[in-house]
């Protein structure tokens, strides 16, 4: 859950503060996570509304384990989730004089892309790249 991060907080309400965790997972993530873990989707919401504090001070890694691999292949292109996702570092506009940044808003207009990416270990993989914007 923690290497969802981004897919979790991208559809939250525009006001929605990054350094807490979100009440409720996008549905996308809670059919992943419920298919992959073999669990019901309101099994889910429970343990997340348990857990959810401690997933989000988790760090993201750069890449994901062997394991995590596995379980995104056979379940994430069941919910639209293939390959890797890439989202700028940044959620709020660093632009001074924009109103976005005044009011201190996450960046909610997106644009995807697909992509390939290339990596040492496992050669051209599939992903997105996302741009977001005010």
């Amino acid at each position: 859950a923690s290497l969802l991060k981004d897919d979790v907080l991208q559809p939250q309400p525009q006001r929605i503060p990054v350094s807490h965790a979100p009440d409720v997972l996008p549905d996308s993530v809670t059919k992943f996570l419920a298919t992959s873990l073999n669990m019901s989707s309101n099994a889910v919401d429970n343990l997340w509304y348990i857990v959810k504090d401690l997933v989000w001070e988790l760090l993201m890694s750069a890449e994901a384990s062997t394991e995590d691999e596995v379980v995104f292949r056979l379940h994430g292109h069941k919910i639209g989730l293939v390959g890797c996702t890439l989202y700028p570092p940044v959620k709020t506009c660093i632009n001074h004089g924009c109103t976005t940044w005044q009011h201190g808003t996450l960046l909610k207009k997106e644009e995807q892309r697909w992509i390939i990416i290339f990596t040492h270990s496992e050669g051209a993989k599939p992903g997105w790249t996302v741009h977001l914007k005010c």
